[in-house]
């Protein structure tokens, strides 16, 4: 790579923001037509969402906004599984920048607001990606439109319509890739030290935002694509510029070239992992706790239930590049899509492409997990047990559209380029990527589409063969602009049909009209246990519930809550079967958060009849904090509190500190005295005010270091 490469110099100005405002008003029309046909017919069923969002996420992020409304940062959710870490549970992103700021924003404290305002943030996000490869395609000497035509592409595809409604945080990671790979080809290109270092910096500061939104699969699958997309580049531009006949010569540039890289990456992952310490530092401590982290998960957690072999048959080879192997069977970006990525094989520049094959490549050795070498390797260096590698998919799907956006190049390429090699071999694999794509369209659909969308790819297929067999058409630039139409068109009926089905599939679980209702802290003395595991819905009304969903659970929690089955084995759910079958446990939590008991040891506990419920009452409730009210003890008792024992809880008594002493070792109790007392738990984590520190000051640090080392850089050339 050469400094000169990184960026064509563009026209000027006042043309500049011309196309910028051009290509805005373009990607806001295409995200429009993408999803306002499916909300107009879904309503806010769509923007609902489904499965995870509905039953995980959307009631995190309600939890998280109502507790900012109310004036208190979140470090505790009571309200599941006798109460868990919030703030150390990396899914709830709540220092993720653009999370937090969703959350300020929502001025209504409802669950209605709370999705309202995810679906904003999803699509603003989109809008970034676009921006974000529009600029990366750029930076590779690709044209203005073919760049353009990629980025919706890639924000149109099915790997990322799936997770709009499902996973908001995949939808962030999206917007974050190619922002980082453009920052990581910057830093390579610099020839001073002080320039490495500053976008070194830079790239370590985007990494770190990648990390905070939460998913640490992601995260890894992130740092692996963007450690092979360096050292693809970097090497593949060494093979050019090596003479072959000096092997000595290579080596050289190579070991010179690797060592400007390697701390790229190094102050990249340090830098990253420093700002991101307020969300890793309290999730390393929960590691200390979860299943998730110690033992090995279940078959349904991991197993994936449709998962493609592309070795078995040559159509999956093509079904698991046109679709990822998910258990929808979705498709990935689409067969016009895949078939410009294959036209990618006559451009002028094959080095360049075969960096995006390659990594291409490496995205699919992920997607299709163990025994594959990569996705081997992220699951031996993972914290927590990997679930789902099709998660992967949002990689490949970037490669795929950087490459469709060379394969619309050679629309201008010089007639040198097209081989009867490259064009026999596009010819081949188009037609059995249409095969394979009207197989699962008309032979074996999964849900209703309408059969343009094979119909299209066809058209896209005949009409590029022919311009390239024809030695160019005449009027490359409509011919250009009508497959590239074709292209985009596809993904949106996709899309259309594709949100329709995921979201009816969960919409008998929906009723928004209980979300628009506010919810406040009840100051019941009660816990339930909920009929399904879907029981996070609970949150909305604020009601504390025994069972319920979350990857993240504390484990000696859940196997007290369920019994001896659940011993030493991970599983998010916790079903209420369970609950009811585990007999002691069930008398434990009872209906009550607190009882009163004359001793802690052994099950069940006692309860008297001249300690009645109602000589308890709860004062106050809020996220991190409860107050009760014992009245007329006849005797000492234990106050006995079923929420988690974690770090971070202290308790006092009629204003007094008191100790804390373990309760059936997963609760927490305090030795109270004859006749009346108020009691205050409250958690706050040593983990939070470490993490907290050392990302603010790692913050500062960077925000220092990259002006001064602006300065040095412009000083030096000066004196020069």
């Amino acid at each position: 790579m050469h400094p000169e490469d990184v960026m064509s110099r563009g026209p000027r100005t006042s043309r500049r923001i011309g196309l910028f405002l051009a290509m805005i008003v373009g990607a806001v029309g295409f995200l429009f037509l993408l999803y306002a046909m499916p909300v107009q017919r879904l309503g806010m069923l769509l923007i609902l969402g489904r499965a995870d969002l509905w039953g995980y996420f959307g009631p995190m992020a309600f939890y998280f906004d109502h507790a900012l409304h109310g004036g208190e940062w979140p470090e505790w959710n009571p309200l599941l599984f006798c109460g868990t870490p919030f703030t150390a549970n990396p899914q709830a992103a709540v220092y993720y920048p653009p999370h937090l700021l969703r959350g300020l924003l929502t001025v209504w404290a409802t669950p209605a607001a709370s999705f309202l305002s995810i679906f904003a943030l999803e699509l603003a996000h989109l809008l970034l990606a676009i921006m974000g490869t529009f600029l990366f395609c750029r930076a590779h000497r690709l044209s203005q439109g073919p760049s353009f035509v990629a980025a919706l592409l890639y924000a149109g595809s099915a790997a990322v319509t799936f997770r709009m409604v499902q996973h908001w945080q995949f939808v962030a990671m999206t917007a974050w890739l190619p922002w980082l790979l453009l920052v990581l080809r910057k830093a390579a290109c610099q020839p001073a030290r002080a320039a490495v270092l500053r976008w070194g910096l830079v790239a370590g500061a985007v990494f770190g935002l990648s990390v905070l939104i939460g998913f640490p699969q992601l995260t890894l699958y992130l740092a692996v694509y963007s450690v092979a997309y360096v050292f693809l580049e970097r090497s593949l531009d060494i093979r050019a510029a090596a003479s072959p006949s000096s092997p000595a010569s290579f080596r050289l540039r190579l070991r010179r070239l690797m060592r400007a890289d390697v701390p790229i990456l190094a102050v990249m992952g340090l830098v990253g992992g420093l700002l991101a310490a307020p969300m890793l530092v309290p999730a390393a401590e929960l590691a200390g706790y979860s299943a998730r982290a110690k033992t090995i998960a279940s078959d349904e957690e991991l197993l994936n239930p449709k998962a493609l072999n592309p070795f078995t048959h040559p159509v999956d080879l093509f079904q698991a590049l046109i679709y990822y192997p998910g258990s929808h069977g979705i498709r990935l970006v689409g067969g016009g899509c895949f078939l410009l990525a294959l036209a990618a094989l006559l451009h002028k520049n094959r080095r360049q492409a075969a960096v995006f094959f390659c990594l291409l490549l490496v995205a699919l050795d992920l997607c299709l997990g163990a025994p594959f070498p990569l996705a081997s390797l992220v699951s031996a260096l993972a914290p927590f047990k990997i679930a789902g590698p099709e998660r992967a998919s949002l990689f490949a799907a970037f490669a795929l559209a950087v490459l469709a956006a060379h394969g619309l190049e050679t629309m201008w390429a010089p007639l040198r380029a097209r081989t009867v090699f490259g064009v026999s071999l596009f010819a081949a694999f188009g037609v059995t990527a249409l095969g394979a794509l009207l197989e699962w369209v008309v032979l074996d659909p999964e849900y209703e589409v309408t059969p343009i969308v094979w119909v299209l790819p066809c058209l896209c297929f005949t009409i590029y063969l022919v311009h390239v067999l024809g030695n160019r058409l005449p009027g490359a630039r409509l011919v250009f602009l009508f497959i590239a139409a074709m292209a985009l068109a596809e993904q949106v009926l996709w899309g259309h049909a594709f949100l329709e089905f995921l979201v009816r599939q969960d919409s008998s679980r929906l009723d928004p009209a209980v979300l628009r209702v506010p919810a406040e802290w009840s100051r019941e003395n009660a816990r339930e246990t909920g009929e399904h595991w879907l029981e996070n819905a609970k949150m909305f009304s604020l009601t504390p519930v025994i069972n319920g969903y979350d990857p993240l659970v504390v484990e000696a929690v859940r196997q007290f809550i369920s019994g001896p089955d659940s011993a030493h084995r991970y599983n998010r759910r916790v079903y209420a079967e369970e609950v009811l079958r585990a007999e002691h446990s069930h008398q434990a939590v009872a209906g009550r958060r607190f009882w009163l008991a004359d001793r802690l040891a052994g099950m069940p506990p006692i309860f008297h009849a001249d300690d009645p419920p109602g000589g308890l009452s709860i004062m106050h409730a809020s996220a991190d904090a409860i107050t009760v009210e014992a009245s007329g003890l006849t005797e000492a008792r234990y106050l006995v509190f079923a929420e988690t024992a974690y770090p971070g809880w202290s308790a006092s008594v009629d204003g007094r500190p008191a100790p804390i002493v373990p309760a059936w070792e997963v609760f927490q109790a305090v030795s109270l005295g004859p006749g009346s007392h108020t009691v205050r738990f409250a958690f706050h984590s040593p983990s939070v005010v470490l993490g907290r520190a050392i990302g603010l000051g790692s913050l500062g640090v960077v925000c220092l270091a990259v002006p001064v080392l602006l300065w040095y850089e412009r000083r030096q050339r000066s004196r020069v």
